[in-house]
């Protein structure tokens, strides 16, 4: 059913006004992980050494791991987003289903590398180190948890239908959102694990 010009321009400006209200929430973050990535670099560039003698250091492959299962979830995101504006319903849901699970596999990928830290002696009590590694990398898997809250509240709207190339706006507001995480993480992954 075809809708009014006018109903077409009140939708519209709502769409605007929320992808703004995303921007602005996603540019609030963006300051509160660039203080806690500047008290990181504070924190190495003050000690001594890093690691801290006596403490592990931090393994490379499965964080390298993670990072591509994230970069995977973002372009499967992206692709259902390419689908729904093409029509192709079923493409959609398929890439839209694959995202949720992807972050998922890196929460627990994430959990199991929590777990082998600890396994070796690093946790978030051992000193400076220990405590910046679980904050960061606990902080943004708070956000990968609200991340497949989003994902997964959009789901049963994109299973019955009901977003179309016309109307799609919430999937695009939670794809901000996920990007935004995404990208945090490949900061994270290079300024962390890598450095």
């Amino acid at each position: 059913m075809e809708s009014s010009p006018q109903a077409q321009l009140v939708q519209r400006k709502r769409d605007n006004t929320s992808t703004i209200g995303m921007l602005i929430f996603l540019a609030s973050w963006a300051m509160m992980f660039a203080a806690c990535f500047y008290s990181y670099a504070i924190l190495r560039v003050s000690s001594g050494g890093w690691p801290p003698d006596g403490m592990p250091a931090l393994p490379i492959v499965l964080p390298s791991i993670n990072t591509l299962i994230l970069i995977s979830s973002s372009l499967s995101l992206h692709m259902a987003i390419r689908s729904v504006r093409k029509g192709d319903q079923r493409s959609f849901v398929r890439w839209l289903v694959l995202t949720p699970v992807l972050g998922a596999l890196f929460t627990v990928l994430q959990v199991v590398l929590w777990q082998e830290l600890m396994a070796e002696g690093l946790n978030h009590t051992s000193g400076s180190y220990g405590s910046a590694f679980y904050f960061l990398t606990g902080f943004h898997a708070l956000h990968i948890l609200v991340g497949l809250v989003l994902l997964v509240r959009v789901l049963p709207r994109a299973l019955k239908g009901e977003y179309t190339p016309e109307r799609h706006h919430p999937i695009r507001l939670v794809a901000m959102f996920w990007h935004f995480v995404d990208l945090v993480w490949i900061f994270m992954f290079l300024s962390v694990f890598c450095l």
